[in-house]
C-alpha cells in the first residue's frame, strides 16, 4: 500500500501475531514525514504569500544559517539550520569542531565555502558579473549501502535498511536579476519560475490482454498482470524535455539491482564488487545498465547507459563507448569515495505499443538503451507481462518532464493486479527552494532570509503589546484584541496589575510564539466560563498572573492541540458546580512539550486530562513539576483516553486531594516513551498514585489528609487502552495510613520492581491482587510494618507481602513487622505469602510480630509459600513470632510454611485460595481466578534463624516434591507439638540443622529409602515419622540438648 495523504491516517499500529512488512514501515515514515513537515510549516512559518512560493525561515537559535556572504569574488555559507517547506536543511560548518551543548553533538565552527558544499562536490562556476539571486535547493535522496557502505552491519555482512537524506545546495540563478530584489514577486525574477516549478509530467498505467502465443504453456491469456513473481516497478525519466524528446527507462525491481564498482580496468571495462546476488538479481550479458557516481547524482545529471557483456569469473562488465572523462575514477580509491556504481534497467529488445506497433529496437546498432516518450498521451508503451504505460503533461503545465521524475507501482500475482496510476504526478524527485540573497560579485550581497520568530522593532522593551486594566475595561485595548493583533507574528503581551473581566473568556487560537505575562498574583483574569482557552497553537506561554473561572466551567485554563506550551507562576482558582466542571487546568488533544511548573492550582480536579469519556491527552514530553495542587476531588488526572510519548513526568508537586485520589496516570505509554511519577508529596483520603502498566514511581510520599485515612497507596492497574505490559519500578516511596493496600499490582506487567519503600499503617502491605500478573517480580529492601493494626474483626486474613501469578519472584532484604496484632479470627496472617509461582526465592528477610501476641484462631506464619511451584527457596531469613513471646499461648504459628496444593491450607483469606484440581490448582486472587498446572514442587530451606513453639511446627514443609534443608537454626520452646521442624516430601536431604528446645525434634516424613540426614543436632532427636532413625543414620544425627 502506498501512502495516501487523502486518507488522513494518523499512525501505523501493529497487531498481535501479524507480519510486519517493509511497506508498513515505509508508510509510517511517509506519514510521519508529512505530519512533521505540515506541522512545522503551519505552526512556525510566516504563512503563505501569494506572490512567493513555499515557506522558508531561519530560527534565531542559528541566525546566520545559510547566509551567503560575498568576499573577493568568493562566496561563503553560514552555519546553522533553515526550514524550507518543512524540510530541515542544516549546514554543520567546517573545522575546527566544537561541542554544541544544545544538541549534545560536535559541530563545525567555520562557515562553508561555496566550492566546498557537502552535497555538491562539483559546483557550477560563479558568474563574473551582474546581480544574481542566490537560492537554496533542498530535496531528499535515498541512500543505500551503495552510497554509504557503512550501512552494512559488519556483524551480519549485509545491508538491512536504507536512509532518507535531506541534501541542500546553494546555487546562483544564471540570469541577471536586473532591478529585482528580495521583495520581488516570483514572476518578476527572470528565470526563477522555471527553476521552482514542479514537474508537469504525469504517468498512467494499467494492463491489457496478453497474446496467447506469448505464454502458451504457463498462464491462460486474459487481462491483468501475467508475471509469475510479485514485482515493484519503477519508471524513470532519464533525459528531460517535452513529449517526443524526453526518454525513460524502467525496472521491475524498483532499480534495486545495483553494484558498486571497485576498479576501472579500462574506459570500457569495469570490475564490480559482485555481478549479483543470484541468477535473477544480477547483471547479465545483454542487460542495459546505468553507470553513475555521486558527482553525477548531486549535479542532478543522469548516468550514462551502456549495454554490457559480463564475465562472471572476473566480475567485470564490458561495453562499447568509453566512459566520459568526468565519470572515470583516477583509481580504486577514487571509485570508492565517489561511490561509482552500476544499476540494471530492464527495458530490452523490441519495444511495442499496445497496438503491437514497434516503437524502438533497443538491440539495434546505435541504440541508447532508452525509450522516447510518445508525443501523444494516448499511446501506451508495453513494458512486460501485460503492463502498459502512457505519458502526459498536466493541464496548464509547461509541457516538460524533468530528469529524475519517477513513478513506483506494484504488481501482484495473487489477483493479477497492478497498482493503476491515473495521470499520477511523480513520486520524486521533489525539489524545494528558498531565496537566500541577491549577490553582486565580487563583494556585495543583500540578505533575503527571514528569521523566526519575528521580533518587535518598536520600543526597547521585551513587551510587544502592553495592556492595562483600564484599557481593557474601557475597550480601548483588550487582552483579546492584543492576542488577535500579534498571534500570527508572535510576541509578548504584558499585563499590568488589576482585575481583567474576560467575559466569556480569552481565546488563543492558531497562534505562535506568544507570551502572556502579568505582574504576579495581583494581575487577575476572571472569566464567566473558562477564563483562558488555547487551541491549535505553538509556543504559547502564560505566566505570572492569577486566573479565576466561573462556576461550572469545564476548566479555568484549557490547552487543546498545542506544542511548546507552558503555564508557570500562575495561581488558578476554578469553581465547581453541582453539575460538574471545576478543573483548574485541562489538557486535551495533542500536547507536545507542554510544561506546568511553579503554579498554585485549585479546583475540583486541579489538572484534568481524562475525566469521563473525553478523548484525553496525547502527551509528548509533558512536564508537571513543582506545583502546589489542591484538588477537592482529585489532584492530577492524566488518565482516561490518554497516551504518553517521549519523556513525560509528574515531579516534585505538593498535592492535597480528596476522595478521588492524588495522581492518576493510567494512559498508554508509547514505545520509546517513559512516564515518571517522582518525588511528589501527596496527602489524600483516596488512592495516592495510580499508574498503568509501564511507569517509574519513585521517591513519593503518600499520607493521610487531615484525620481521614486514605484508600490505597500506589497502584498499578489497567487503563482504558489495552496497553502492552511494560516495566514498572516502585522505588524509594513512603506510604502511610491507608485502609487499602500500600503497594498494589492489579494488571499484567513485564517486570515489577519494588525496592527501598517504607509502608506503614496500611490494610495490606505489598501485594499482587485481582488481575495482577508479571513475568518477573523483585521485592527487596522494603520496610513493611503496622499492617492491619486497627482491624479487630470482619477480615479473614492479613499480609505484609502477598505475591502471586509471576514467572519468578524474588523477595529479599525486607523487614516485615507487626502484621494483624488484633485480628483474632482469621484463616491466615502472614508476613510474607507467595502462591502459585514457578520460581520463588525468599532470602535475607527479617519477619516478626505476625498475628495477635496471645491467642488466636487459624494460622499465623512468618513466611508462607503455597504451591504449585517448580522451585522454592527460603534462605538466610530471620523469623520469630514476637519481640517478647516465642510462640502464642493458643494458635498455630509457623515461622516457615511451605506446602503443595492439596496438602494442607486451601483458603488463605482476603479472596485468596489454592484449590487442588487434577494435580494442579485453581487459584483465587480477590476478583480474579486462574488455573495452574501441576509442578515439581521442589524446596530449599537454608541458613534460616527461626523461633516458634506451641501448637504447631516452627518450620513445616509439606510438599509432593523433594526438599533440601541445611544449616537452619530453630528454637522451638515450650512446645505442645514436639515436631519443631517437619519435612514431608518424596525425598529429603537434611544436613547441619540445629533444633533447640525441650525435646524439640527434627521430623522426616519420607520413605525410608529416600532420605539422607547428616550432622543434624536436635534436642529431641531426629525422627523418621514418629520413630527414631535406624542405622547408620542414628549415629550421624545425635540428640543434643
Amino acid at each position: 500500500m502506498r501512502f495516501d495523504p487523502l486518507r488522513d491516517y494518523a499512525g501505523v499500529v501493529l497487531q498481535q501475531g501479524r507480519l510486519l512488512l517493509d511497506g508498513d514501515f515505509n508508510d509510517y515514515v511517509a506519514l510521519l514525514d508529512r505530519r512533521l513537515r505540515a506541522e512545522t510549516s503551519d505552526l512556525t512559518s510566516f504563512g503563505p504569500d501569494p506572490n512567493e512560493a513555499g515557506v522558508a525561515w531561519v530560527p534565531r537559535q542559528t541566525p546566520d544559517a545559510l547566509k551567503v556572504t560575498a568576499t573577493g569574488g568568493a562566496l561563503s555559507i553560514g552555519r546553522g539550520r533553515m526550514y524550507v517547506d518543512g524540510l530541515l536543511a542544516e549546514n554543520h560548518g567546517t573545522a575546527p569542531t566544537a561541542f554544541d551543548p544544545l544538541l549534545s553533538e560536535p559541530t563545525g565552527t567555520a562557515d562553508t565555502s561555496y566550492l566546498a558544499q557537502p552535497y555538491w562536490p562539483t559546483p557550477a562556476p560563479l558568474p563574473a558579473s551582474g546581480s544574481h539571486l542566490a537560492y537554496l535547493d533542498v530535496w531528499q535522496r535515498e541512500v543505500t549501502h551503495l552510497e554509504a557502505p557503512d550501512l552494512v552491519e559488519v556483524a551480519v555482512g549485509v545491508d538491512t535498511t536504507a536512509r532518507w537524506q535531506t541534501v541542500w545546495q546553494v546555487r546562483l540563478l544564471g540570469e541577471d536579476i536586473g532591478g529585482g530584489s528580495c521583495a520581488s514577486d516570483d514572476a518578476d525574477i527572470p528565470g526563477w519560475l522555471a527553476v521552482i516549478r514542479p514537474s508537469d509530467g504525469r504517468l498512467t498505467t494499467h494492463t491489457i490482454d496478453v497474446d496467447p502465443g506469448d505464454d502458451p504453456c504457463e498462464l491462460p491469456p486474459s487481462s491483468g498482470y501475467r508475471g509469475q513473481e510479485n514485482q515493484t516497478y519503477r519508471v524513470e525519466i532519464h533525459t528531460g524535455g517535452v513529449p517526443g524528446t524526453a526518454t525513460f527507462k524502467w525496472s521491475r525491481d524498483n532499480g534495486s539491482v545495483a553494484m558498486p564498482v571497485v576498479e576501472m580496468v579500462s574506459s570500457t571495462i569495469l570490475r564490480l564488487a559482485s555481478v549479483g546476488r543470484d541468477d535473477v538479481l544480477r547483471i547479465s550479458t545483454g542487460d542495459w545498465v546505468e553507470i553513475l557516481d555521486d558527482h553525477y547524482e548531486l549535479d542532478q545529471r543522469p548516468g550514462v547507459m551502456r549495454k554490457v557483456t559480463v564475465d562472471d569469473a572476473a566480475r567485470t562488465i564490458t561495453f562499447t563507448g568509453a566512459l566520459p572523462a568526468d565519470l572515470q575514477p583516477a583509481n580504486a580509491a577514487s571509485a570508492l569515495s565517489r561511490h561509482l556504481r552500476v544499476r540494471r534497467w530492464d527495458q530490452s529488445g523490441i519495444v511495442r505499443d499496445a497496438t503491437g506497433a514497434q516503437v524502438t529496437n533497443l538491440d539495434a546498432g546505435g541504440s541508447t538503451g532508452l525509450i522516447t516518450t510518445p508525443t501523444s498521451s494516448t499511446t501506451e508503451i508495453v513494458l512486460e507481462h501485460g503492463i502498459v504505460a502512457s505519458f502526459s503533461i498536466a493541464p496548464g503545465g509547461n509541457g516538460t518532464f524533468r530528469a529524475g521524475d519517477h513513478w513506483i507501482f506494484a504488481a501482484r500475482t495473487a489477483d493479477t493486479s497492478i497498482e493503476e496510476l491515473d495521470e499520477a504526478p511523480p513520486d520524486g524527485i521533489h525539489h524545494h527552494y528558498a531565496r537566500l540573497g541577491v549577490v553582486t560579485l565580487p563583494d556585495d550581497e543583500t540578505d533575503c532570509r527571514r528569521l523566526w520568530p519575528p521580533l518587535d522593532e518598536g520600543e526597547g522593551c521585551d513587551c510587544t503589546v502592553c495592556v492595562s486594566a483600564e484599557s481593557h475595561a474601557s475597550g480601548t485595548l483588550t487582552i483579546q484584541a492584543a492576542v488577535d493583533q500579534i498571534k500570527a507574528e508572535g510576541g509578548t503581551i504584558c499585563l499590568g496589575t488589576g482585575l481583567y473581566d474576560l467575559g466569556d473568556g480569552l481565546t488563543i487560537d492558531k497562534a505562535r510564539s506568544l507570551r502572556v505575562r502579568g505582574q504576579g498574583p495581583a494581575t487577575i483574569l476572571v472569566g464567566r466560563g473558562s477564563a483562558v482557552t488555547v487551541t491549535s497553537s505553538l509556543s504559547i506561554n502564560i505566566e505570572r498572573l492569577s486566573v479565576v473561572s466561573g462556576a461550572g466551567a469545564p476548566a479555568a485554563v484549557r490547552f487543546h492541540n498545542v506544542g511548546l506550551a507552558g503555564l508557570s507562576e500562575v495561581v488558578v482558582l476554578s469553581y465547581a458546580s453541582a453539575d460538574g466542571g471545576g478543573s483548574a487546568v485541562e489538557l486535551s488533544g495533542i500536547g507536545a512539550i507542554v510544561s506546568l511548573e511553579g503554579n498554585v492550582l485549585v479546583g475540583r480536579t486541579a489538572i484534568d486530562a481524562g475525566v469521563g469519556d473525553k478523548i484525553g491527552l496525547f502527551a509528548a514530553g509533558l512536564t508537571v513539576a513543582e506545583n502546589v495542587v489542591v484538588g477537592l476531588d482529585r489532584g492530577i488526572d492524566l488518565g482516561g483516553m490518554s497516551a504518553y510519548l517521549y519523556a513525560c513526568r509528574v515531579a516534585r508537586n505538593e498535592i492535597l486531594a480528596g476522595k478521588s485520589g492524588g495522581i492518576l496516570a493510567t494512559g498508554a505509554v508509547a514505545p520509546g516513551g517513559t512516564l515518571g511519577v517522582i518525588d511528589n508529596k501527596i496527602a489524600t483520603n483516596g488512592d495516592g498514585i495510580v499508574v498503568g502498566p509501564d511507569a517509574n514511581v519513585d521517591g513519593n510520599a503518600v499520607n493521610r489528609l487531615l484525620t481521614d485515612v486514605g484508600a490505597d497507596g500506589i497502584v498499578v492497574t489497567a487503563g482504558p487502552f489495552d496497553a502492552a505490559p511494560g516495566d514498572v519500578t516502585v522505588i524509594g516511596n513512603r506510604v502511610h495510613d491507608r485502609t487499602g493496600t500500600g503497594l498494589a499490582l492489579r494488571t499484567r506487567v513485564r517486570t515489577w520492581m519494588v525496592k527501598q519503600n517504607i509502608v506503614s499503617g496500611v490494610g495490606s502491605g505489598i501485594a499482587i491482587e485481582g488481575h495482577g500478573a508479571a513475568d518477573r517480580v523483585a521485592v527487596d529492601n522494603n520496610e513493611v510494618f503496622d499492617v492491619a493494626v486497627g482491624i479487630e474483626g470482619g477480615q479473614d486474613a492479613a499480609f505484609g507481602i502477598a505475591l502471586t501469578r509471576a514467572r519468578s519472584i524474588a523477595i529479599s532484604g525486607n523487614t516485615v513487622s507487626r502484621v494483624a496484632p488484633n485480628l483474632i479470627e482469621a484463616f491466615l496472617r502472614a508476613g510474607i505469602l507467595v502462591t502459585a509461582c514457578p520460581d520463588v526465592r525468599v532470602a535475607g528477610n527479617i519477619v516478626d510480630e505476625i498475628g495477635p501476641p496471645d491467642a488466636f484462631a487459624g494460622i499465623s506464619a512468618g513466611i508462607a509459600v503455597l504451591g504449585p511451584f517448580d522451585n522454592a527457596t527460603a534462605a538466610d531469613n530471620a523469623v520469630r513470632f514476637g519481640a517478647g513471646d516465642e510462640f502464642p499461648n493458643q494458635g498455630a504459628w509457623h515461622a516457615i510454611l511451605v506446602q503443595s496444593a492439596g496438602l494442607g491450607l486451601v483458603k488463605a483469606g482476603l479472596g485468596k485460595a489454592v484449590i487442588p484440581l487434577g494435580g494442579g490448582a485453581f487459584v483465587l486472587n480477590k476478583l480474579a481466578a486462574f488455573l495452574v498446572s501441576a509442578r515439581a514442587d521442589h524446596v530449599g530451606v537454608s541458613s534460616n534463624m527461626i523461633v516458634g513453639g506451641g501448637d504447631g511446627p516452627t518450620c513445616l514443609v509439606r510438599i509432593n516434591g523433594e526438599v533440601v534443608a541445611d544449616a537452619n537454626q530453630c528454637t522451638h520452646a515450650r512446645a505442645r507439638d514436639l515436631g519443631a521442624v517437619v519435612l514431608h516430601a518424596e525425598a529429603v536431604v537434611a544436613t547441619s540443622n540445629r533444633v533447640r528446645g525441650d525435646k524439640a525434634r527434627l521430623v522426616l516424613e519420607v520413605p525410608e529409602n529416600r532420605f539422607a540426614a547428616v550432622a543434624n543436632l536436635a534436642s529431641g532427636g531426629t525422627n523418621l515419622f514418629s520413630s527414631g532413625l535406624f542405622s547408620p543414620w542414628d549415629a550421624l544425627n545425635p540428640t543434643v540438648n
